[in-house]
């Protein structure tokens, strides 16, 4: 799922973006299976290990999510990544749960899901959602996108835009589901270029 990105120097850090959404901490999500994540805010200090976890995807899943072969990301993108207000540029992450006795300090990302207001329309945004493989199909993506969304509505966006290949069945079905659960409704559009057929789906929030 693609999420454009603006030139590097126009990125900026905001002074204290932790006192910016106080409300917005989320309860733990359980997997189908059981399993339970720690899921929070993504934070600055999280460069390293969104390096890891954008490291430990497979070829496919970082295609999908980049509509091109990105095998590392580069210090500039974790700084764009990271470096976010959490109201125009909002992005929720998943997290194994650290063992008591471990010394490990960084935290391990299983999921990431962000959203990015729209210059030109600030009712509109554009979302992009990542699961590490081992995680796909156990429900995980379809917690984060929900409560991605409440925060989006709580933030005044009436519509969440996603671009996917045509081919990714999954996120098609997610966004479907999503918005079914949610009572509101979907428009989908496709695009077509010399390398791939590419759709757009528009969760309407609110009218």
């Amino acid at each position: 799922m693609l999420l454009s990105q603006p030139p590097v120097e126009d990125i900026h850090m905001p002074g204290a973006w932790y006192d910016v959404v106080p409300s917005r901490t989320s309860d733990p999500i359980t997997l189908d299976d059981g399993e339970v994540l720690d899921v929070r805010l993504l934070s600055p200090e999280d460069e390293k290990a969104l390096y890891l976890f954008h490291e430990n995807l497979s070829d496919r899943t970082k295609f999908e999510r980049f509509h091109g072969v990105i095998l590392h990301l580069s210090p500039a993108q974790l700084h764009y990544f990271t470096h976010i207000d959490q109201h125009t540029r909002v992005a929720l992450i998943a997290l194994k749960p650290s063992e008591p006795s471990s010394t490990v300090k960084t935290p391990t990302i299983v999921s990431v899901c962000r959203y990015d207001v729209i210059p030109s329309d600030p009712t509109v945004a554009e979302l992009a959602i990542v699961v590490t493989d081992a995680y796909q199909g156990r429900g995980l993506a379809t917690q984060m996108v929900e409560r991605l969304f409440e925060y989006a509505k709580q933030d005044g966006i009436k519509e969440i835009r996603a671009a996917m290949l045509h081919e990714n069945v999954r996120v098609h079905s997610l966004l479907k589901d999503v918005a079914a659960r949610m009572g509101v409704e979907v428009v989908e559009t496709r695009h077509a270029n010399a390398d791939y057929e590419e759709d757009e789906v528009s969760v309407i929030l609110s009218a």
